[in-house]
């Protein structure tokens, strides 16, 4: 049975015309050639299947062609056709992660003197992953690259030009492939479904050229599966099952969940992505990719024609960039992020996935310092943390009280005023204290302190009399360092604490439970951190040597 090409070999650009996505190159190249103007070296810079080897065939079919130099090669002479089919003599394609070697470039560098086949022809060296040489390698084509033979070409390909010396790169034209938008792999895969007879409807070619992650090579090389896998006709249902990701109704499901703040529907998305048989780590994917198009939209104000969104998805996607705040968005791909790195790891992806999905809609199962932020600002504007609001304690009328009653009741406990919120943070500020070098003990003597009032970025803690000594050793320089910076990343403000000594009624001060004085403290810090007393010791040695006296 004869071997059939591939459809991205059958369907390769076969002149600039053709050449989609990168007009600065096609303009300098087609010029040069138009010109006679062709430079000896050529460094191709771009990501894969972006189409730098199709450029460098061209480049040498324009120039080799029996009607050449020409802007639109035949196709048909002799030198046209074993370049298409790889077969000419004179355009050598080395691959440079195999042929990387000083002998290898000894080699290349005796043939170049070799005339080209064709009387007024060109030869064209094309060097893939030219970056993979080695160093040795590079010194010996040094010379070769800067002086060739007459109407001798070097084209460099590469995916990673900062491994490229330097002294090559000044040796050639650098030109930049850039990757084709999702709007210009579609244009090409209907191109090619149309000279193949092949139907596929928009939203699966969309689905495609997502897939492709900017590579015409990856899109096209999916359509032929494709077309394998069921025939002429390309559904969307087809696109879904042999890429295993999960269809825009999941996605826009589980971003729901969350903006609903709905941890079970969450779940339930996982479940019925688990019943298809989809990837967790797809899923997760898809699910970043969807929260970055509703940042995008929330900046731009409307979805980019660059989106792959059917027309009755915009308005959907534009009520849930209105519904999910930025900042949450921003959370949701962060915790999608750590999940996928956890997979990564060794953990269980669906897990990950749920336990993404489950901070992500209830922020209060979340222990770290950004969702305790989330939480704070749901409360500031209103919002219920996660679930039914709390019911509001009833009123009681002041003229029901007796006056005496009235008169004798104690004041409340000191709000923190200026920012309300700040006292809920207080223990995430003393959590962040203690994961600090040396935190244990900056946390104990932070123990008894308590928020009490906050004016011009001023935050006033208060200590109880029997603290005194708490509050000294605190009040130390580097002490009083280590706390603004642990209030500046808990609250996003540059706070500085001051500290008082305050007299506390009753029980509603921290720390009241246990009330310790300054011996008993010291002799907590010595059991609880080992330490000894530099004062005792020194009180002993100076016994002993009178004794001695």
């Amino acid at each position: 049975m004869a071997r059939m090409a591939s459809l991205y070999r059958r369907h390769r650009p076969q002149t600039f015309a053709d050449v989609v996505g990168q007009p600065a190159i096609v303009r300098t190249l087609s010029n040069a050639v138009q010109n006679e103007k062709v430079h000896h070296a050529y460094l191709f810079v771009g990501s894969r299947g972006t189409g730098k080897t199709s450029v460098a065939k061209i480049l040498a079919r324009s120039l080799n062609c029996v009607n050449g130099p020409t802007l639109e090669p035949c196709g048909e002479c002799e030198a046209c056709v074993s370049i298409t089919n790889s077969t000419s003599l004179d355009v050598i394609e080395m691959d440079a992660a195999s042929n990387n070697s000083v002998d290898d470039i000894r080699d290349l560098r005796d043939k170049v003197g070799y005339a080209p086949t064709r009387e007024g022809g060109w030869k064209v060296y094309i060097l893939d992953e030219a970056h993979m040489l080695s160093g040795q390698a590079w010194n010996a084509f040094l010379k070769t690259l800067e002086e060739p033979p007459p109407r001798t070409i070097f084209v460099l390909a590469t995916t990673e030009a900062h491994k490229v010396l330097a002294t090559i790169v000044d040796r050639c034209h650098r030109f930049d492939f850039h990757r084709p938008s999702l709007e210009q792999i579609t244009t090409v895969l209907k191109r090619i479904a149309d000279a193949e007879g092949i139907e596929a409807d928009d939203r699966a070619l969309a689905m495609i050229a997502r897939s492709a992650g900017g590579s015409f090579r990856d899109a096209i090389g999916t359509l032929d599966q494709l077309v394998t896998y069921g025939g002429k006709q390309v559904s969307f249902e087809d696109v879904m099952e042999l890429l295993d990701v999960a269809d825009a109704e999941t996605v826009f499901a589980a971003t729901d969940a969350v903006i609903a703040r709905d941890p079970g529907a969450a779940l339930r998305r996982v479940q019925e992505l688990s019943d298809a048989g989809r990837d967790p780590v797809q899923f997760m994917r898809d699910l970043t990719a969807h929260l970055r198009h509703l940042i995008v939209v929330q900046t731009l104000g409307e979805p980019p024609d660059s989106f792959s969104v059917t027309a009755d998805q915009v308005p959907r996607l534009e009520g849930q960039a209105r519904d999910l705040s930025q900042a949450e968005a921003v959370r949701a791909i962060d915790l999608l992020a750590d999940a996928v790195a956890a997979v990564k790891d060794g953990a269980d992806p669906r897990t990950q996935l749920e336990l993404a999905l489950l901070k992500a809609a209830r922020p209060r199962s979340d222990a770290s310092i950004e969702a305790l932020l989330m939480r704070l600002e749901r409360l500031e504007q209103g919002e219920p943390d996660g679930g039914a609001p709390a019911p509001a304690p009833p009123k009681r009328e002041s003229a029901d009280l007796p006056a005496a009653e009235s008169e004798e009741a104690p004041p409340p406990a000191p709000a923190l005023q200026g920012d309300l919120e700040l006292a809920r943070l207080w223990p995430a500020v003393l959590e962040r204290v203690r994961e600090s070098d040396g935190g244990e003990m900056m946390a104990a003597l932070l123990a008894d302190a308590r928020p009490l009032t906050l004016e011009d970025d001023v935050l006033v803690l208060s200590y109880p009399a029997t603290a005194s000594f708490s509050k000294r050793k605190i009040e130390d320089r580097a002490n009083g360092e280590r706390l603004s910076q642990a209030l500046r990343l808990v609250s996003g403000r540059p706070l500085v604490a001051r500290f008082e000594i305050r007299d506390s009624e009753g029980d509603d001060h921290p720390g009241s439970a246990v009330r310790l004085t300054e011996d008993e403290l010291i002799a907590r810090f010595k059991s609880e951190f080992d330490a000894e007393d530099l004062a005792d010791q020194h009180a002993g040695e100076t016994a002993a040597a009178a004794e001695e006296n």
